[in-house]
């Protein structure tokens, strides 16, 4: 099993509650998502084994692609790049000396799941009534970063209609 939480996560006190504070059964508690995924692993650890090889070097290609293109937006020749060189050009994995890389290969464990089940789970005080889960939403609104966007996922989340 590998868990996948959400960077979005927080801490929600009863000061909060409107409805549940009177006279109702309170405690703080944590709010989060996470994703549960079940399946079979594949370790590839063994420097010397062909396919090891082959699989760490698509996994280096991808990442370096997901980190130039996708994070960085370097693009072959367009808007983009690192403005203290004036590039655009994507790094590729090619550009590395083959010996480094295969230094690189040496020290790195891969792994492949083949995925049998996927499961998500979220709490964002669903559980209280729909008066608590406003106040949770104004109280974390009234706070800076992950607080807010705490209190954004409770409200689009869809869970404050009763």
């Amino acid at each position: 099993m590998i868990v996948f939480t959400s960077p979005v996560d927080h801490y929600i006190t009863p000061n909060f509650y409107t409805q549940g504070k009177v006279g109702g059964k309170v405690a703080p508690t944590w709010n989060y998502a996470a994703v549960q995924v079940y399946g079979r692993a594949h370790i590839y650890h063994d420097a010397k084994d062909e396919g090891t090889g082959e699989f760490l070097h698509q996994q280096l290609t991808d990442l370096a692609r997901l980190g130039e293109e996708g994070v960085m937006g370097f693009q072959n020749g367009k808007e983009g790049g690192n403005p203290t060189t004036g590039e655009h050009t994507p790094w590729k994995i090619a550009d590395a000396p083959k010996e480094y890389i295969a230094t690189l290969k040496k020290n790195i464990v891969g792994m492949r799941i083949e995925i049998t089940r996927i499961e998500g789970r979220f709490k964002v005080s669903q559980e209280r009534p729909v008066n608590d889960r406003n106040g949770v939403v104004e109280g974390l609104e009234g706070m800076q970063g992950r607080a807010r966007e705490m209190a954004e996922f409770v409200k689009n989340g869809r869970v404050l209609a009763e």
